[in-house]
C-alpha cells in the first residue's frame, strides 16, 4: 500500500466509557431498591399491628383480665349494706349454758366468741349490729328479744352449742314453726354456707323446740323480723368442739355471707347494698304472731323460756 492510500483512509475515533456515570446509576438503582424493600416491611408490619389491635378489642390480654377481676373483687368486698341484724349469743354469767364432759368448756363462752366474731364481719359489710351482750353478762329472755324489736333489726341471729348424753353431733337451726319462709330461708342459707366451711353432720333446718313441735323457742316467736337459733355444733362432742376451734373464724364468716345473701335474695337490698324497704324488715303475720302470744304465754311440758336445746 503507497502512502496515498494511508492518507485517504478515515480516521475512526474511540468513545470513551464514562465510568463515573454508570457508578452513579448503579447507586441510584440499589437505593432505589433498597426504599421498595423498607415500603414493603413497613406495609406488612402495619398490617400485623392491625391485626393485633383487633384482637386486643375482642379479647384482652392476661393481664388485663387478672387486673379486671381484682378490681371486680375489691368492689364487692366494698359493697356496705345498709341493714341492721341483731346477734344474741345464748347464756352468760351464773347461766353457764351446756359443759362437757369434765366441765372445762363452757357454752357461754363459746357463744360470746363466735357472736362477737360475727359481729366483725358483718360490720365489714356495712352493718349496723346490735349485741344482745358483749361480754359475760347474763340477759333475760324478754329483754334479748325487746332489744332487737327495739332497734327495729331486720334479722335476728341467737348463737348456741348444742348438747346430748351419748354419740349424737352435727349443726342444726332452728325456726318459728310456723316456718316462715324468709326465716327458713336465713336459717338455709346459714346452714349452707356452714357445710361449705365443713361440719360433721348437717342436720338441716328444725322448726318448733326440740322435742315439743307445737311451741317454738322465745327468740322465735318474740323477735318481729326473720330469727333463728343456730346450734353450732354438740359441746359434749369432741370432733364438733375441734371443728368450732379450727373454723370459728370461717364459721363466722359464712354466717355474716348467709346474712348478706338473705337480705337480697328477700328484697331487703340490692347488690350493691341500697336499701330497697322502708323501715325494719318486719314480717306482719311474725309480728302479729309475736303480739298475741305475748298476751297468751303458753304453757309446756319443760320450761318455755329454757334456753337449753339438749336431747
Amino acid at each position: 500500500m503507497d502512502n496515498n492510500e494511508n492518507r485517504t483512509r478515515p480516521v475512526v475515533k474511540r468513545k470513551r466509557i464514562l465510568w463515573g456515570r454508570v457508578a452513579a446509576a448503579l447507586v441510584l438503582l440499589i437505593l432505589v431498591f433498597v426504599l421498595l424493600i423498607k415500603a414493603a416491611g413497613a406495609l406488612i408490619r402495619a398490617g400485623k399491628n392491625n391485626s393485633s389491635s383487633k384482637a386486643d378489642t375482642s379479647k384482652p390480654s392476661d393481664s388485663t383480665a387478672v387486673s379486671t377481676v381484682q378490681s371486680s373483687s375489691e368492689a364487692q368486698t366494698n359493697v356496705q349494706y345498709n341493714i341492721t341484724v341483731c346477734v344474741d349469743p345464748g347464756h352468760g354469767d351464773y347461766d353457764a349454758g351446756t359443759v362437757n364432759a369434765d366441765k372445762t368448756r363452757l357454752e357461754k363462752d363459746d357463744n360470746l366468741r363466735i357472736s362477737l366474731k360475727l359481729r366483725d364481719y358483718l360490720k365489714e359489710y356495712g352493718i349496723n349490729v346490735v349485741m344482745t351482750r358483749d361480754d359475760d353478762t347474763f340477759v333475760e329472755l324478754e329483754d334479748r328479744t325487746d332489744i332487737a324489736n327495739n332497734a327495729k333489726c331486720d334479722f335476728f341471729i341467737c348463737m348456741h352449742r348444742n348438747a346430748y348424753d351419748g354419740e349424737m353431733s352435727g349443726v342444726e337451726i332452728w325456726v318459728n314453726n310456723a316456718k316462715p319462709k324468709e326465716d327458713t330461708a336465713l336459717a338455709q342459707n346459714i346452714l349452707d354456707g356452714l357445710e361449705k366451711v365443713g361440719i360433721s353432720n348437717n342436720r338441716g333446718v328444725c322448726y318448733g323446740y326440740v322435742g315439743e313441735p307445737d311451741i317454738n323457742y322465745h327468740v322465735n316467736i318474740y323477735t318481729y323480723m326473720p330469727s333463728c337459733l343456730v346450734e353450732l355444733g354438740f359441746l359434749t362432742d369432741e370432733t364438733d368442739n375441734k371443728d368450732f376451734d379450727a373454723h370459728i373464724d370461717e364459721y363466722a364468716k359464712a354466717v355474716a355471707d348467709a346474712v348478706v345473701k338473705t337480705a337480697v335474695e328477700l328484697g331487703v337490698t340490692d347488690n350493691s347494698g341500697k336499701r330497697l324497704i322502708d323501715g325494719p324488715f318486719f314480717t306482719n303475720d311474725k309480728k302479729l304472731a309475736a303480739d298475741a302470744q305475748a298476751k297468751k304465754p303458753q304453757t309446756v311440758s319443760k320450761p318455755y323460756n329454757a334456753q337449753e336445746n339438749e336431747y
